[in-house]
């Protein structure tokens, strides 16, 4: 029988993506989000959709009664955002998570997945690679606001038996994702690299992220999702990335040696709401998936230029 999965937040670059990889490996999808009907994108037009304004509205009961799972990918501010709007988040997210799991409760469903943040909820460490068991301290309010919402998604399991499941995610990229979203620094590089614009590095350019090509994201999310009803983990945190450091200078000499472009590049000061160096530590994940191969920042961003060349720069 398919796993009936609703995807808050579905419609947008990450959301589209998982629709498709827990799509094809047999979940019934629903997705709820703020696109009006007309302008839902192609590649999930054929699941269910229905939309929804989540920070001002509340979900049927009969719609959650109907869900096996409930992924969780909306947040009302970015990490930059947060310092600007920093009573948002706390008043926003963290609330209605909680009338969410609360109405969870009351309808019988017992998992929620939350992708949570690996880039910000960690802050400065001194250690090579950032483990699901660490202190955790971060520096920006978005970063204090996706911690808060994992201790009340582990309370719910302590409390009432709950068995959500928390993924905290490195930088994604790859299709679907917008430069004009304000995130994903290979998408906003490549594109203003393709059509000659300027590429702003705050700093030097050694700033180190984890970047994972976004399949790949989703598809250790899908292994664990379809092994963890065998095997359930006393703390279900688990950091989704390639373990993998790059600056972000290598970045765009990748780009460039990709595109056979060069990057006009305008240095601004740093800003101090970005991390020094965020890399992943992915044994656990692996430990519970078996071994999984991503792409290499080389292979990931040759692949996601074709695509993109195929479907919107030279339109």
């Amino acid at each position: 029988m398919k796993k009936k999965c609703l995807l808050i937040g579905g419609a947008g670059f990450i959301g589209k993506r998982l629709a498709a990889g827990l799509g094809n490996s047999g979940y019934n999808i629903t997705i709820c989000d703020r696109l009006n009907k007309k302008d839902i994108p192609l590649d999930i037009a054929d699941y269910n959709y229905f939309y929804i304004d989540y920070f001002n509205e509340n979900f049927s009961d009969e719609i959650i009664k109907n869900q096996d799972l409930i992924i969780l990918l909306i947040s009302s501010i970015g990490p930059s955002s947060s310092i600007e709007a920093s009573e948002k988040c706390y008043e926003k997210d963290i609330v209605r998570m909680i009338d969410l799991l609360e109405q969870m409760r009351k309808c019988n469903v017992s998992r929620m997945v939350f992708i949570s943040s690996g880039g910000t909820v960690y802050g400065n460490q001194k250690t090579e690679v950032l483990s699901e068991n660490m202190i955790t301290s971060p520096i920006n309010h978005y970063g204090i606001m996706k911690l808060t919402q994992e201790k009340i998604l582990l309370m719910y399991n302590e409390l009432y038996g709950m068995k959500n499941v928390i993924f905290r995610l490195s930088n994604p990229y790859g299709k679907g994702q917008r430069a004009s979203s304000g995130v994903g620094v290979i998408t906003t590089f490549l594109e203003n690299i393709i059509f000659g614009k300027k590429v702003v590095i705050y700093g030097d350019g050694e700033i180190i992220r984890d970047y994972i090509f976004i399949d790949d994201a989703v598809e250790m999310i899908r292994l664990f999702l379809d092994k963890e009803d065998r095997e359930y983990y006393d703390v279900p945190v688990f950091n989704i990335g390639t373990g993998i450091g790059t600056s972000i200078m290598q970045v765009v000499r990748a780009i460039e040696e990709i595109t056979g472009k060069v990057a006009d590049i305008e240095y601004k000061d740093i800003r101090n709401v970005d991390v020094k160096k965020n890399v992943l530590d992915i044994s656990k994940i692996l430990l519970a998936i078996g071994n999984y191969r991503c792409l290499s920042l080389l292979e990931g961003i040759k692949k996601y230029y074709e695509m993109k060349k195929k479907e919107d720069f030279y339109e």
